[in-house]
C-alpha cells in the first residue's frame, strides 16, 4: 500500500518535471521553427548586419533557403548558437591568472 502512494507521487513529480523542462526548452528558441534575420538582431542585441556575418560563417550552422536569396535560422541552429556562446564571458576571463603586460625593460646595450 506504501509503495504504490510513493509511486504515485514520484509519477506526479516526474510528469510536473516534465512539463517545467518542456516549458524551459520552449523558452530558448520561442517555439518557432525558423527566425528571420531582424528577429536575431533584436533577440542579441546586434545588428542585422552582424547577424548576416554570423550566419554567413556557420554560427547559426545550416540555414533554410525561403528564396533566392533569402534564408532563415532554423531553432537548432540558435540553440548552436547559444550553447556555443554560453561560456562564462567576463568572469571566466577575470578568474584566469594575469601575468605581466609589458615585458621587462632589458638593457639595450651599448649607445
Amino acid at each position: 500500500m506504501e509503495n504504490q502512494r510513493i509511486d504515485g507521487i514520484l509519477d506526479a513529480f516526474a510528469e510536473l518535471l516534465a512539463q517545467r523542462v518542456a516549458e524551459k526548452l520552449g523558452g530558448v528558441t520561442g517555439g518557432k521553427e525558423v527566425y528571420t534575420y531582424d528577429e536575431l538582431a533584436e533577440r542579441y542585441g546586434m545588428s542585422k548586419a552582424s547577424i548576416r556575418r554570423l550566419a554567413a560563417a556557420g554560427a547559426f550552422g545550416e540555414l533554410v533557403n525561403v528564396g533566392a536569396r533569402s534564408h532563415r535560422v532554423t531553432a537548432a541552429g540558435v540553440r548552436q548558437f547559444e550553447n556555443s556562446r554560453s561560456g562564462g564571458g567576463m568572469a571566466a576571463a577575470s578568474a584566469a591568472p594575469t601575468g605581466k603586460r609589458h615585458a621587462a625593460r632589458r638593457d639595450p646595450g651599448p649607445i
